[in-house]
């Protein structure tokens, strides 16, 4: 496909998608993130610096992973390096759920419940 083109059938298809869903939800202004999809421009798949400087603010993120999800809470006050971050990954999330299993359980019933429970030790201490 030629550039012509590829403008074309953004402004056929998916620009009357992001007027109708995205666009209506965010009242036309920016998205959470600050970005608006039909607003990038210049190449996206350049490579970053070293160190990235985070904007002032705070933020939260997560992303799937075959354990469950992990959190990331990002806070800055826009200097080189992060404020904060917290991290909260699906082995702690999987371990909080042993309080709730292990009351008044036999001692084998225990290698059962944690045989069927996939944790990475190292995760939890984040």
């Amino acid at each position: 496909m030629t550039g012509s083109s590829l403008q074309a059938s953004f402004a056929t298809t998916a620009k009357p998608f992001f007027e109708k869903n995205c666009m209506v939800c965010h009242k036309g202004d920016t998205a959470p993130a600050g970005l608006r999809v039909d607003q990038l421009t210049g190449p996206v798949n350049v490579r970053l610096p070293k160190v990235v400087k985070a904007p002032e603010g705070h933020t939260y993120a997560w992303t799937e992973n075959p354990l469950g999800v992990n959190g990331y809470y990002l806070v800055s006050r826009g200097e080189k390096t992060p404020w904060r971050m917290k991290l909260r990954t699906a082995s702690y999330a999987n371990v909080q759920a042993l309080a709730t299993l292990i009351p008044g359980c036999l001692v084998p019933d225990l290698i059962a419940i944690l045989g069927s429970m996939f944790f990475v030790v190292g995760d939890i201490d984040k």
